[in-house]
């Protein structure tokens, strides 16, 4: 989570994404997106942009059209292909309280990084250090005993989130020695 920036002490800021670089001449930006619904980004009037030289509360003035997770995007005060570099890699937050609900079964990344994962009968397994997104399955990064684990982000793998005990459980596929 990003500190609360502006006039919202109390709404913390939330990273929903990255610039990947400006779109184009006008001063937008192609920003990759945690996830593939744009719709939290879709319903915000201004975003948080946190780069190298500082952070800046920005209205948006345009959303266009994109793939799933990968979305152009046009800011107030953002001028020209020069303006819009200045933004590459910087993070894009959006207001906490504007994440919308996910469904049932379903959770956000920010809110399982760094939670304990516990096999279904208890045993721990691990911490939850990242989440690596790949072409097929997104791969769950463990930590246990010094020891990087990593485990499938499947359906049947991801057991449940146990927010009431912070924890994580999972149920991984048996591990083949050689």
């Amino acid at each position: 989570m990003v500190a609360s920036a502006g006039k919202h002490p109390t709404d913390p800021w939330v990273e929903i994404g990255r610039v990947r670089r400006p779109h184009g001449l006008g001063g937008a930006l192609l920003i990759a997106l945690y996830g593939d619904d744009p719709s939290n980004l879709r319903a915000v009037e201004e975003v948080y942009l946190e780069g190298r030289d500082g952070g800046a509360c920005m209205k948006v003035t345009s959303i266009g059209s994109g793939a799933a997770d990968r979305i152009r995007v046009e800011l107030e005060g953002v001028e020209g292909r020069e303006g819009a570099e200045r933004w590459k890699g910087a993070k894009v937050c959006i207001r906490e309280s504007q994440i919308q609900p996910l469904p049932e079964g379903e959770f956000y990344w920010r809110e399982v990084l760094g939670l304990e994962c516990h096999y279904p009968d208890g045993r721990p397994l691990g911490t939850l250090k990242e989440i690596w997104t790949t072409g097929s399955n997104d791969v769950l990064v463990l930590e246990s005993d010094g020891e990087q684990l990593l485990i499938p982000a499947l359906r049947g793998v991801i057991q449940r989130l146990d927010r009431e005990h912070g924890r994580l459980i999972l149920n991984p596929p048996p591990v083949e020695e050689a």
